[in-house]
């Protein structure tokens, strides 16, 4: 997974319906008319789980911090880890509303649901997926990432892969749909 800015990159604004899969990407409605607010619990829903809404900068201060306090290794596993329960719990999610369709659409599911997190948006390039042989090869693109904004802002560029969540979501998620580990960087 490539994270992308600006200054590296022709303007691009891919929307869900440009997105590249051979078979076509999957409407997202599936996923966006199981999202409720319930004001009267003060608690927000995505199906049967419920989910959390905070703001973008405090996660970027709070990221900062945590690089801060625990160094870039130590905010790395943790970061990841929390991308990778999400990918998880996400994977989980996507079976449930399309274990009717074929597992092209399961797994769209993923990079859909990174994009409804407001993380980034997943242009995916290319997608070989060989549950027989055990083999997945992924090639996307993340567009307006948030972890990648937030580390430029707070870090500047760096020399080594800063968008962590997305890798551990991406981890989490076609580990737990492939039934064997699968590690993005």
């Amino acid at each position: 997974m490539r994270p992308t800015n600006d200054t590296d990159v022709e303007q691009h604004e891919p929307r869900h319906d440009e997105l590249r899969y051979a078979s076509g990407y999957p409407n997202i409605e599936d996923i966006t008319r199981r999202l409720r607010f319930d004001a009267g619990s003060g608690s927000v829903w995505l199906h049967d789980r419920r989910v959390v809404i905070f703001h973008a900068d405090i996660y970027s201060e709070f990221r900062a911090s945590l690089i801060e306090a625990s160094g870039v290794e130590g905010a790395r596993k943790l970061i990841t880890t929390l991308g990778y329960k999400t990918g998880v719990a996400d994977a989980q999610l996507a079976k449930k509303l399309r274990s009717s369709i074929d597992l092209q659409s399961v797994i769209a599911a993923g990079p859909q649901l990174a994009g409804l997190m407001g993380l980034c948006l997943v242009d995916p390039l290319s997608l070989t997926v060989d549950i027989d042989e055990g083999r997945i090869i992924v090639e996307a693109m993340l567009v307006n990432d948030l972890e990648a904004d937030f580390h430029i802002k707070h870090f500047g560029i760096g020399s080594t892969p800063a968008c962590w969540f997305s890798a551990g979501h991406a981890s989490g998620f076609f580990s737990w749909c492939l039934g064997k580990p699968v590690l993005f960087r």
